[in-house]
């Protein structure tokens, strides 16, 4: 057999089915035991190596990166290099708003889109713009580490400004007391006043 050609034989000796196996110049043996079992084998044996010699065997799947696997692994790595307090709010965002939506996304895949959807997200929960930003400023220093480990072409998060204005804050509702409320009000206070002018004198 010429070096490097691929065999598989099946063959009784010392009394037990064997298969031979020649690939690639190398030899291997093993016992089987009965013929039916070494023939079944000896075929197996022979699609394999067909399969990986023509690079067609199943190669497993590279596991996807998601938002969520990143952020936890860029929350330890900085835990040691900022403050306390910044890392508590970057945990507190990522865990309470920004993991729950976009977490289960693959990094490769994140675009400015999911960042307005995150914005969408957080104020029809009725926050307030201030904590919004928080939010988002939070996610664009997670994609730019991204960027920086060049897992991403650009921070799809940045400048989001426009989407943050302020004119959408719920005007607070003025409610006027009513007489009753305002007589008593008049009372408590003149009540008040006397008192406080006896205990002057």
């Amino acid at each position: 057999m010429p070096k490097g050609a691929m065999g598989v034989k099946v063959k009784f000796h010392k009394g037990s089915w064997w298969v031979f196996i020649t690939h690639r110049g190398h030899r291997r043996a093993k016992k089987i035991g009965d013929k039916e079992t070494a023939v079944l084998i000896a075929r197996q044996v022979r699609e394999r190596l067909a399969a990986r010699d023509l690079n067609l065997e199943r190669q497993p799947p590279v596991p996807v990166e998601t938002l969520k696997t990143y952020a936890t692994g860029w929350l330890k790595s900085v835990s040691a290099t900022l403050k306390a307090s910044t890392v508590r709010f970057y945990t507190a965002n990522l865990h309470r708003h920004v993991l729950p939506l976009l977490g289960s996304r693959p990094v490769a895949s994140l675009s400015r889109a999911d960042c307005r959807e995150l914005i969408t997200a957080t104020r029809a929960r009725g926050l307030r713009v201030n904590t919004v930003r928080g939010i988002t400023r939070t996610l664009s220093v997670v994609l730019s580490q991204l960027v920086e480990d060049e897992r991403l072409p650009a921070n799809p998060a940045l400048r989001l400004g426009r989407y943050l204005r302020r004119g959408d804050e719920p005007k607070a509702v003025v409610q006027p007391l009513t007489r009753e409320e305002a007589a008593l009000l008049v009372t408590i206070a003149r009540r008040t006043f006397r008192g406080g002018t006896r205990g002057s004198c």
